[in-house]
């Protein structure tokens, strides 16, 4: 998360291996894999992308809520030898209750020495273009194949993606921009040319099908619609906060308040109303909080009864607050 306070204590330098960096504050969230709300975040300095970050989430997250994370879906910034020992495909030795057989691992493969990025594509490049090995996916045209393959001493499958339509399109936005430098490429560079645009590995200490495991890397989408959801509707950016405890403090308001709508939005979607239809429709009904606690509420307007009467809500005169918030978040004061 980028900001601009000199003094904030998360702050640090970072890149993303783009040709510019930036300061930035690094926001965790563990979301419920059933429901994708939020259910623990934390805050570190931005440049923080390692085993022992991820070692730290599992360890708190099961301390603080007597929770257990599962499964792991990272990017390849992650991915380092400690991870790769740590979760590896499970031998007939590992034990039990050991974490690399216990806890599954899926993330995509840097492009880097020590890994067989290039070289799996060497192996396997005869493959891409049979129907076999195809399948679809939001639109987009995939080869997939899965092969076990050792890295630093030891076993995961690698599950080897092209992503047709991207190296299609992209492929020829990039020759047309320099034609004479792809006529010069051997015929063996205009082969990897052709399909690197949509290239992508993905290694996993677990058995599925090529189709399957696209669609569990795909589910981070549902912390990015979470990330989407309060930069954009609920202001978590920017953080202008100076002192640890006020960064954690205005985030832990934030994310209440996004998990607050994130229910409104399901709820909404059941019956086709839009959440900001919702936001605007209603924000001139006023409420006025009396010494007693009540709530009293403002006769509404035309519109704005027509606009609950299509979620079959009848509005108070007052009701109280107390009863309300126990009612809802079942938390009593």
């Amino acid at each position: 998360m980028p900001n601009d306070i000199r003094d904030n204590p998360f702050n640090a330098l970072c890149s993303h291996g783009v040709s510019s960096t930036s300061i930035q504050t690094r926001l965790i969230l563990v979301l419920d894999e059933s429901t994708g709300i939020p259910v623990w975040f934390d805050v570190i300095p931005g440049n923080l992308l390692d085993l022992s970050t991820i070692t730290f989430i599992i360890t708190n997250v099961a301390e603080t809520l007597n929770v257990r994370i599962d499964s792991l879906v990272l990017d390849a910034g992650y991915v380092c030898k400690p991870l790769i020992e740590m979760f590896h495909l499970p031998s007939k030795t590992d034990s039990p209750e050991g974490g690399k057989k216990c806890r599954t691992m899926l993330a995509r493969m840097p492009a880097k020495r020590g890994y067989p990025y290039k070289q799996l594509y060497n192996e396997l490049k005869r493959l891409i273009p049979n129907s076999k090995y195809q399948f679809d996916r939001h639109g987009h045209t995939y080869f997939g194949y899965c092969k076990t393959v050792k890295i630093f001493e030891n076993y995961e499958n690698a599950y080897v993606y092209v992503d047709k339509d991207n190296a299609l399109e992209l492929g020829r936005q990039n020759r047309m921009k320099d034609p004479e430098a792809y006529e010069k490429l051997s015929m063996a560079d205009k082969n990897w040319f052709d399909v690197k645009f949509g290239y992508f590995v993905l290694i996993a200490n677990k058995n599925m099908t090529p189709a399957d495991t696209l669609d569990s890397y795909f589910a981070r989408a549902d912390i990015e619609t979470v990330f989407k959801t309060g930069k954009e509707y609920l202001d978590i950016l920017p953080i202008e906060r100076w002192t640890a405890e006020r960064v954690k403090g205005k985030l832990f308001s934030d994310i209440i308040e996004e998990i607050a709508f994130l229910f409104l939005r399901k709820e909404l979607l059941g019956v086709g109303i839009a959440t900001t239809r919702l936001i605007g429709s209603t924000s001139s009904l006023m409420c006025l909080k009396k010494r007693n606690g009540d709530i009293e509420v403002e006769v509404p307007n035309k519109s704005v009864r027509e606009f609950y009467k299509q979620l079959d809500i009848e509005i108070p005169s007052t009701f109280s607050l107390k009863a309300f918030i126990n009612d809802t978040i079942k938390i009593s004061y």
